[in-house]
């Protein structure tokens, strides 16, 4: 009897996201199952909204960093694993399995544990499935697991990534965007970073579209979302940010997903709030350099457009504006 399932997800925002395709199938699989998530502790906050996972463990992992935070410790580490060893869960499912996660649900002596025979990470398995040699989807790696628990059925489209934002988090997302005198426009999340710079559009291209996309429509206005320091490396550039047209937002993911469930669209590179915006619902507009759409790119219940080159300095201002348009054609009202 399957009665608490644990899916192991140490990634970046984004990959946590597309962790979220595991929950339908899993619940078909098992409608009564308790499901955990134990991921890194920046990232939490987007998952406590989902009705669909039954408790978060938030571990800061002491021998890795997460975007814009400090390496964590290993005696809070050892406090979250002893607090997943008290859920009792029955089953570990280790996405991106590696050997640390796969070691830390054993020494949580969860009897069952399913992932890939990868990254050394055999030896600390009941279960495991080699890699495919082909490139496949994340959400197909994800099923291939669920497999082993007695999944028969193939990849459904249904099985998107979906997030909540809650009620409170909205509604202080809409005061904020009230007190700027923002209500009535049509509103763009904009976030043009990523921790490697071969994903990165150039700050200088994003002024430029946010320019292009204000002079097709005036009652577009922009907000631009990122940590404290990649905000600050706005003012650096020339031209600066637009206040008028353009402001920042900086807070925690609980803030960040109720500022992006009232954008009508956004635009991003190949990072994780593109995930979030995807599985949200809000429209995306993805810019893709080196890396690989068919693994990498947002999935969610909404519109979702990708633009690759080889490089990112290969995307034009009026590729990314037309897509603008397009989408924008479509936008009536706020949801």
């Amino acid at each position: 009897m399957i009665n608490k399932v644990l899916i192991v997800v140490w990634d970046n925002l984004g990959d946590c996201i597309m962790a979220t395709d595991i929950l339908k199938p899993l619940k078909r699989l098992f409608p009564h199952v308790k499901v955990g998530f134990w991921v890194k502790k920046y990232v939490a906050d987007a998952f406590f909204d989902e009705p669909l996972i039954d408790t978060v463990h938030a571990a800061d992992l002491f021998w890795d960093w997460a975007p814009g935070q400090k390496r964590g410790a290993i005696v809070p580490f050892l406090r979250t694993q002893r607090e997943v060893a008290q859920e009792g869960y029955d089953v570990a499912l280790i996405l991106n399995t590696e050997w640390r996660r796969s070691l830390a649900c054993f020494l949580a002596k969860i009897p069952r544990r399913i992932g890939y025979n990868r990254r050394k990470a055999k030896p600390f398995l009941t279960e495991s499935l080699n890699l495919p040699q082909e490139t496949v989807a994340r959400f197909e790696l994800h099923y291939r697991l669920l497999s082993l628990l007695g999944l028969k059925e193939q990849c459904k489209d249904a099985d998107l990534p979906h997030i909540q934002s809650s009620a409170e988090a909205r509604k202080s997302a809409l005061a904020w965007i009230t007190k700027k005198g923002w209500a009535d426009k049509i509103l763009i999340a904009v976030h043009p970073f990523s921790g490697d710079p071969l994903k990165c559009w150039s700050i200088a291209n994003w002024f430029k579209l946010v320019d292009r996309i204000k002079n097709m429509n005036s009652h577009c206005r922009f907000i631009f979302i990122g940590s404290k320091e990649e905000i600050a490396s706005l003012y650096f550039h020339t031209p600066p940010l637009d206040q008028i047209v353009c402001q920042p937002f900086v807070g925690s993911l609980k803030e960040v997903k109720g500022v992006l469930s009232s954008c009508h669209l956004f635009i991003g590179g190949d990072s994780g709030p593109g995930h979030l915006a995807g599985a949200l619902r809000v429209p995306v507009i993805c810019l893709f350099g080196p890396t690989d759409p068919l693994v990498y790119a947002p999935r969610g219940e909404t519109r979702i457009s990708v633009i690759k080159q080889k490089a990112m300095i290969d995307i034009s201002i009026s590729q990314v504006a037309d897509q603008a348009a397009s989408f924008l054609s479509e936008v009536v009202t706020r949801k």
